[in-house]
């Protein structure tokens, strides 16, 4: 598989090498390198549409790649929550630590903390923060609210052992991020203690939406071929819930009283749009939120931190974020 990968990246280099004499790049920023990916991983996906979920998890399952240097900073430890699988992810120097608890995306059928521990670890460095991951079920095995339920769970867990809510902030990707503003909404609902405030990296909050830039940011997204198989994820996972419920699609919720927000999403997103929305409805509502827009950026481009500087600066942005929310809870 790797050395199949190998060949298709010398051969999507050559083409693009070839369009960028021609043309420029694709987009202004991206670099050779970075466009060469972005070939490679639309080709990869477009293999897996129609696929079953299990089966594109097998797929990915398949690609490793070696620890970055990062990873080789942090301390990896298996955790169970309430039967609840997950990692501890601490960096090796410090004490006293705040806490991120950090749920992935993949549309809530696919991956893992598996394939997110780069960034995660990541992330804790940036936020000098220790990073609690977890493997919430997923969909279709599991639809609504079983995922929610888990990150509740979690969350609750990690009070009853004494950690400080101001001292822990929520945060997530693609699906995972708009889980992460479930949960806020489904705690302020409960009553529960609300973290510090959250961090939601191009957050999927309207699962029904078909804003423009779904269409205008096809081509170039690294999740634009799988647009049109959203529906059928979104359908999964909300079982037989509407679309529209709030703590399904969260942009439909009343946002008041949560905490503050800090919003990254990228302007090559598919999701771009509705995202913009989210932020909209959130500061109507009274709530402190934070937009970081990356250009020519997109679907959770943190995830290529060891290609674009972009990447590295946005997750430093973020980092930057959770530091200030968690220092006033050092007094409290």
């Amino acid at each position: 598989m790797l050395y199949r990968l190998a060949l298709m990246y010398v051969y999507f280099a050559l083409l693009v090498g070839g369009r960028r004499l021609a043309k420029g790049p694709r987009r202004p920023t991206w670099s050779r390198r970075f466009e060469t990916v972005m070939e490679l991983v639309h080709w990869m996906a477009a293999r897996w549409v129609g696929l079953k979920p299990e089966q594109i998890r097998e797929e990915m399952a398949r690609l490793t790649h070696p620890p970055s240097r990062e990873r080789k900073r942090v301390a990896i430890a298996e955790v169970r929550v309430r039967e609840i699988p997950g990692v501890w992810i601490t960096p090796k120097s410090g004490k006293d630590l705040p806490v991120i608890l950090y749920l992935h995306g993949g549309a809530y059928v696919l991956c893992s903390v598996e394939t997110h521990l780069d960034l995660m670890a990541r992330l804790a460095l940036a936020s000098r923060a220790r990073v609690l991951g977890i493997d919430y079920r997923l969909a279709p095995e599991h639809s609504f609210p079983a995922q929610l339920d888990d990150a509740l769970a979690v969350y609750r867990w990690l009070l009853s052992r004494g950690e400080n809510p101001r001292r822990i902030v929520v945060a997530g990707d693609s699906a995972g991020g708009g889980l992460a503003l479930a949960t806020l909404l489904a705690l302020r609902d409960a009553g529960d203690p609300l973290p510090a405030g959250a961090v939601l990296i191009s957050p999927w909050v309207d699962l029904e939406a078909r804003d423009e830039s779904l269409e205008r940011n096809f081509g170039d997204d690294l999740v634009g071929v799988f647009a049109d198989s959203l529906l059928s994820f979104a359908t999964s996972y909300a079982g037989g819930e509407s679309l529209s419920h709030p703590l399904i699609s969260p942009i439909h919720a009343d946002h008041t009283g949560l905490p503050p927000l800090l919003v990254q999403v990228g302007d090559a997103e598919i999701l771009h749009d509705q995202v913009l929305r989210l932020v909209e409805k959130t500061r109507a509502a009274g709530v402190e939120t934070r937009l970081d827009v990356g250009q020519d950026m997109v679907h959770v481009w943190h995830a290529f931190a060891r290609l674009l500087p972009e990447a590295r600066q946005a997750i430093q942005r973020a980092g930057s974020f959770v530091r200030e929310r968690t220092a006033a809870g050092l007094d409290q």
